[in-house]
């Protein structure tokens, strides 16, 4: 569970990568409801700003990911492969597409699988903040990140059925950033000696 006492008094940059952690947190929140927006009015947007919305994805993923306070080393490490592994498939779509790869997306559906590891990464983070501060739509978005990827994969899915569903995943997320965000900073860091 998380820590809601201060062991320690944090440091700059404790709190430089607290801010960084939930920064990456709203950035994801906002572009997720955004996202369903788009696939709302996918025909409206053109495939290049597509790209853009998702390599932004990325990158607040990643600031995430690359600040994440957990206590156990498995862990750290396992998100952050999961996250070098949805590098390599985002990789695979530009190299095929080049910066235009959101028309392969929304051309072929089930190309958003390369988007899963992704949205394994967010799962794990809801899932963690869900676990260690009982934020428990966390634990709702864990299972629906994944699901709303293989939705998006079906083909024959028209994007106007599934963009309720992301719309939604995004207000709900969006309360759980704003749950998450109001806590103070050392919540997120906790007691430092027990890091392995």
């Amino acid at each position: 569970m998380g820590e809601k006492l201060q062991f320690q008094p944090l440091t700059l940059y404790d709190k430089i990568s607290v801010v960084i952690y939930r920064t990456g947190i709203v950035i994801s929140a906002l572009l997720l409801l955004l996202g369903g927006f788009f696939l709302f009015w996918h025909g409206m947007i053109s495939s290049e700003h597509l790209s853009v919305f998702i390599v932004l994805l990325y990158v607040s993923v990643g600031l995430s990911v690359a600040t994440i306070h957990i206590y156990v080393k498995r862990f750290r490490r396992f998100i952050r492969g999961l996250y070098l592994l949805s590098l390599v498939f985002l990789s695979f779509l530009i190299f095929e597409e080049g910066m235009s790869f959101g028309r392969v997306l929304l051309s072929e559906p089930s190309k958003m699988l390369y988007l899963l590891p992704l949205s394994g990464c967010l799962a794990f983070i809801t899932m963690k903040e869900a676990f260690c501060f009982r934020l428990n739509e966390g634990y709702l978005l864990t299972f629906i990140f994944p699901l709303m990827v293989l939705l998006l994969a079906i083909k024959g899915i028209s994007y106007k059925l599934i963009a309720p569903v992301v719309i939604g995943t995004g207000i709900i997320f969006c309360y759980f950033t704003i749950r998450k965000i109001t806590m103070p900073l050392y919540y997120d860091i906790g007691d430092k000696s027990a890091y392995e």
